[in-house]
This record gives structure tokens, C-alpha cells and sequence, in this order.
């Protein structure tokens, strides 16, 4: 329990909101992009995909997956990722089983988008998430009508993919909603911490919000931190509340995160929209 000081100037010191990438989402994110590929591929034939068109460019295979993940991985200043996944030339693979193993190995998830879409961008471009990730879901609902002129092809040809596109958004956005609740964890016992609160000062939602690959994470419960310190003004217990609840609007990391979010869940609801209809 801490008794707090006036809240004068509260407002002007602020809670600074740190940046956080999407540590569990990214492997996900990946997940998807290597679907809508494989659609691609099935649908017009390798060097014909909008999605890492130059993948093996000049070969006679389309990329299997940890030649795709190499080829979009953003370069650094220190070389590449180099390991290998295991999987071989397997296309349809298990998603969260991937990813996680993708975590595992350190693969960094960093995506260049002008490797992931040359049609659309240049090493110059930052687009945000949901743009970068708009030209694969594109391709996708075309291959849905596309497939079925292609002779001898029928959507069952690319029907495991698109599910499994699908799932991806699914996970990584229960993935991206963990991250921001770590985010805002992380800069709320940052800003509270000026003022003498301390993590015992923090009560967490029991039982732990789960994840689908069965991991879970930390979410702060508001009225059990409040009732943990009784000597709160009423002015400190609605400033904990509105912060709290509004956060994912926060300028900066927070209200990025949550576009993010909201993007992939439109991206989603169209592959998920459209999958009942084959």
C-alpha cells in the first residue's frame, strides 16, 4: 500500500508510452504471408506471384518456406538469419507449430517490404502493417476466382491455405492484443513509479488470459489495484482507470499497436468472410 502525493502536474509529466514491437505476433505474421504465397503459386505459377515475386527468381522451384522467410527478412547491418526450420519443401504447415519454432530458432520476423511486394514498395518505404500486408490479402481473394480457370484446379487446390491464412490474423492478433498489455504493464509501473508506487502495487486479472499456443500473459485487473491501496484519492482512482481503459488510444506505440490491430482484424474478417462461401 502507498500513500500518493498530490496529483498536481500529473498531466504534464505524463506516462510515456516506450515502444514495443510485437514480439509474439511477428512469427504469425510470417505464417500468413507464407500462405498467401503458396496460393499464389498454386494458382499462377511461381514468378507470378504478387507476394515475394523474385523469391528463386530464375529457378525452376518457387521458394520452399525458409528460402521465402530469408528472402522477405529485412536486411541488417549484421547478416541474415541462416538456420534452418526443418520442414523441407512441406508447404502446408502446421501454424502455431511453425511459428513457435520460427521464435525457438530466432528468426527475426523483420519484414522488407520491398522484397515482400517490389510491385508495390521500395527500399524506401515504410508502410504501416496493415498496408504491407493489404497486397498478399489482395492476391488472395483473386486466386479465389483465378483457381478455378485454371484447368485442371478447382478451390480445393488452395483451400487448406486460405484456412490457414486465416488462422494466422486469428492468432496473431490474440498475439498483438498480449504484446500491447505487456506494453502498457511496462509503462504503467514506469510513470507510477515517480510517485512511490511499486509492483506489489499492481493487482493482475486471475486466472491469466490464455493464448492458442497455450502460453498466457498479464493483464491488469483496475478495481483489485484500486482496492489494493485503500489510501487513494478519488482523483488518483479515476486517473488509474482512465489510463488504463484508454490507453490503446495513447499517441505514439499504443494508438499504432491498436491500427495494427484493427487493420489485421479487417484483413481476417475478409479471408474468414469469403472462405463459407467456397
Amino acid at each position: 500500500m502507498r500513500s500518493f502525493c498530490a496529483i498536481t502536474g500529473l498531466v504534464v509529466i505524463g506516462l510515456m508510452a516506450c515502444v514495443e514491437a510485437s514480439v509474439r505476433a511477428g512469427p504469425y505474421q510470417i505464417m500468413y504471408l507464407w500462405n498467401a504465397y503458396c496460393i499464389e503459386v498454386e494458382t499462377y505459377g511461381h514468378g507470378n506471384t504478387w507476394t515475394a515475386q523474385n523469391c528463386n527468381q530464375g529457378k525452376a522451384n518457387p521458394c520452399d518456406f525458409d528460402e521465402f522467410i530469408k528472402h522477405i527478412e529485412m536486411a541488417r547491418n549484421k547478416p541474415g538469419w541462416t538456420g534452418s526450420t526443418g520442414v523441407g519443401t512441406a508447404k502446408d504447415l502446421d501454424v502455431i507449430q511453425t511459428a513457435e519454432n520460427l521464435k525457438t530458432l530466432g528468426y527475426s520476423s523483420t519484414i522488407d517490404p520491398a522484397k515482400l511486394s517490389p510491385s508495390s514498395f521500395t527500399k524506401q518505404d515504410q508502410p504501416t502493417l496493415g498496408r504491407l500486408l493489404q497486397d498478399s490479402f489482395d492476391a488472395i481473394q483473386q486466386a479465389k476466382t483465378d483457381i478455378l480457370k485454371v484447368s485442371g484446379k478447382s478451390y480445393a487446390n488452395i483451400a487448406d491455405f486460405v484456412y490457414n491464412a486465416g488462422e494466422s490474423l486469428d492468432v496473431c492478433i490474440d498475439m498483438r492484443r498480449a504484446d500491447q498489455a505487456d506494453a502498457l504493464i511496462k509503462d504503467y509501473k514506469a510513470g507510477m513509479a515517480t510517485y512511490g508506487f511499486t509492483d506489489k502495487d499492481v493487482a493482475y486479472k486471475s486466472p491469466k488470459p490464455t493464448l492458442p499456443n497455450g502460453g498466457d500473459f498479464d493483464e491488469i485487473d483496475v478495481e483489485a489495484t484500486i482496492k489494493k491501496n485503500p489510501n487513494l484519492t478519488e482523483a488518483w482512482k479515476k486517473f488509474i482507470r482512465d489510463y488504463v481503459s484508454n490507453y490503446d488510444q495513447l499517441a505514439g506505440a499504443p494508438l499504432k499497436h491498436t491500427t495494427a490491430i484493427i487493420d489485421l482484424q479487417k484483413i481476417r474478417d475478409g479471408i474468414w468472410g469469403s472462405f463459407s462461401c467456397f
